[in-house]
């Protein structure tokens, strides 16, 4: 299962915090993928999931040295430093990440054996073309608003201090692809080692380049 589902809007979720966390993080949901019967405690895992999380689990203030003097200042975070959201949708997002690893390390203390693995992929800005559906009240994307308010020659202030390295969609999708073809099924495959313990897997996945929301609509 690809659990894709957000309330990814900062400002929805800093509006809603209870309704972000229902909508971002789904137990229910997962522990019906997983075939958790919560009442007899049977965890019978069944499925594999790769959930979407996003690089705002990370505060940004994880400072490393650099030796491009005309870059000063740049932050790199892996998966392990830095994990403190400021915001509801990183926590939340953060608690989701927390709740798929707390499940798979249950499982692993139960010692039951199970086919099912657990990633999460802590995604940068996604680029890419309007969502087929677009429901009442979805927002656009920052592009979306970029090329409308330029369209419009509407004057518009644009912060430099946060970077991110977003990236395509067809990346995501090609890493999805990836996971499922060259992890999970070759996990499944009978040549593999049917004792071994597939542990959750948590990636970092951003584009090469690091701008910040000038430099986005610059190139719009």
């Amino acid at each position: 299962v690809v659990h894709t589902a957000a309330l990814s809007s900062p400002k929805l979720c800093e509006e809603n915090p209870e309704h972000a966390k229902a909508i971002n993080v789904p137990v229910i949901f997962f522990d019906n993928v997983l075939g958790i019967n919560t009442k007899t405690m049977n965890n019978n895992y069944s499925s594999s999931i790769i959930a979407l999380s996003t690089d705002q689990v990370y505060d940004g203030n994880l400072l490393q040295s650099n030796d491009d003097k005309d870059n000063v200042n740049l932050y790199k975070e892996n998966e392990k430093e830095g994990l403190n959201p400021v915001n509801v949708y990183g926590r939340t997002k953060l608690e989701m990440e927390i709740y798929l690893l707390q499940k798979q390390k249950q499982h692993k203390q139960q010692q039951q054996k199970s086919s099912s693995m657990l990633f999460a992929l802590r995604s940068s800005i996604i680029l890419g073309p309007k969502a087929p559906i677009q429901p009442n009240g979805v927002h656009g994307t920052f592009l979306d608003f970029v090329r409308s308010q330029g369209e419009n020659n509407q004057e518009t202030t644009f912060f430099t201090n946060e970077f991110r390295n977003v990236v395509k969609v067809d990346f995501v999708l090609q890493t999805i692809n990836d996971i499922i073809t060259k992890r999970i099924v070759m996990n499944n495959d009978n040549t593999c080692n049917a004792t071994a313990d597939p542990m959750p897997v948590v990636f970092n996945m951003g584009g090469p380049e690091r701008v910040n929301r000038m430099d986005m609509a610059k190139a719009v």
